[in-house]
Formats: structure tokens, C-alpha cells, sequence
């Protein structure tokens, strides 16, 4: 059972995270012509962190 809620959870989190990724995308893509990779690595990480997870894929695309 507890391996059962892990695996729901962990796919709750993917999705939202690829949410989240997907809007960002649309409204500050569109505006200031900058893109965040969406797949599942990303999805999974944004979806942990929620948006201390998105701002840091932010600075790494900037600065890196």
C-alpha cells in the first residue's frame, strides 16, 4: 500500500510540475521570448520544489 501511494504521489507531483512548467512557458515565453525544458526531470523537480524548483531552473538557464 505505501509503495502504491508513493508511485500516485510521485506521478501527482510529475504533472503538476509539467503544469506549471507548460503555463510558464506560455505566458513568459510568450512576453520575453524565454523557454524552460519540459520533461520529466524538470516536471518532477518543480514538482518537489514547487517555485524555489522553478526560479532555480530560471537562474541556471540564465547563467548557464
Amino acid at each position: 500500500m505505501a509503495l502504491l501511494r508513493l508511485i500516485v504521489t510521485t506521478m501527482y507531483k510529475i504533472i503538476v510540475g509539467g503544469t506549471v512548467i507548460f503555463l510558464f512557458n506560455i505566458v513568459i515565453g510568450s512576453i520575453f521570448e524565454f523557454r524552460l525544458a519540459l520533461n520529466v526531470i524538470s516536471a518532477l523537480f518543480v514538482g518537489f520544489l514547487g517555485l524555489p524548483g522553478l526560479l532555480l531552473f530560471v537562474y541556471l538557464k540564465i547563467f548557464y
